[in-house]
Parts: C-alpha cells; sequence; structure tokens
C-alpha cells in the first residue's frame, strides 16, 4: 500500500497529500529514488516586505538597533537581470532562515537613499545585526548567494539549549 506524501519544494517541510499516514512498513522516501517517485507541490513562499522610502528604510533599521533583531535587506532594481536571477535564491533564504527578518527596497524609487549609501551595483545587501547596526553591507549577485549565506550563519541568531554534557545518575543506583 503506496501513500503518497507531496514535498514542499520551497521550504523542504513534508505535508500529507492523503489521510494514508497509518500504513505500516518502511518509510515511502528510505532511498533518494523514493523521494524522486513522490509528487511536489509548491508551499507559498513566506511574503518579503518592501521598503517603500528612505524613511521607511530609516525606522527598520533604527527599530532593528533598538529591538535588538537581525534584519536583512536586499536593494534591488526591477530592470536589473541579475536581481532578477537572485530573488528565488533570496526567497529560498527568507524560508531557510525563519528568524532573520528579510526585506527588500527598490532602486528604481530610492535612487538618493542608494547613492547616499555609496551603491553602485546591484543587487546589494546589507545586513543589520541588532545593537551592532549595520555589520555587512555588499554586492550579491546570484551567482554569490553563498557568501549571504555564510554571512547568516556568521551573524545569525543560533538558539543552542543549555543542556549539560553529562548527567549524573550515580545517587539513582544506591539500593
Amino acid at each position: 500500500m503506496a501513500a503518497a506524501l507531496a514535498l514542499c519544494v520551497a521550504a523542504a517541510c513534508v505535508l500529507p497529500a492523503r489521510s494514508a499516514l497509518l500504513t505500516h512498513g518502511p518509510p515511502l522516501a528510505a532511498t533518494p529514488r523514493a523521494a524522486a517517485r513522490l509528487p511536489r507541490v509548491a508551499c507559498e513562499a513566506r511574503p518579503i516586505p518592501l521598503l517603500e522610502n528612505q524613511e521607511e528604510y530609516e525606522a527598520l533599521v533604527a527599530s532593528a538597533q533598538a529591538e535588538n533583531r537581525l534584519v536583512v535587506i536586499k536593494f534591488f532594481a526591477s530592470w536589473c537581470r541579475a536581481c532578477k536571477a537572485m530573488a528565488p535564491k533570496y526567497t529560498r533564504l527568507t524560508e531557510d532562515w525563519p528568524n532573520i527578518e528579510f526585506y527588500e527596497l527598490m532602486f528604481d524609487n530610492n535612487k538618493k537613499l542608494c547613492k547616499s549609501l555609496g551603491i553602485k551595483i546591484l543587487p546589494y545587501i546589507q545586513i543589520v545585526k541588532g545593537e551592532e547596526g549595520i555589520v555587512e553591507s555588499f554586492t550579491c549577485g546570484p551567482s554569490k548567494i553563498s557568501r549571504l549565506q555564510e554571512k547568516l550563519e556568521e551573524h545569525g541568531i543560533v538558539d543552542k539549549p543549555d543542556y549539560p554534557e553529562f548527567t549524573d545518575v550515580s545517587s539513582l543506583l544506591v539500593d
């Protein structure tokens, strides 16, 4: 009895396609070959807010600093081919990093702001790390998305539980 599972391509999560989760036997996608046969459905991507103007940009940076939040801002243009090619990769990153806020700002409507920030090549990325302010600013095209990934790993917030390395149970073994 083969039950089908729908794999979410964007978020890499597994969603039941039918109510056949009560089957017995090995997992359906135990091998890459079996996983390739499963039907794929796309999940709706997390929307990326668009900053409309310089005031919204400055308010976002100020609130991120005041509230100690990690924020990524992508500067792009509607006519930029590299920006269009990078868009799906940037969207994928938003799903890989749910604890980080991602925003976009369109160059077309904010040339004065971009000039004041020294942005000359698009797409351009800024990372705001809470109280530290803007910690990274760099050009990041579609072939350099791994650089953004590395920067997120460097500055990203990782919640690690504070578990002891070992638990002493010797007192529980006394008869």
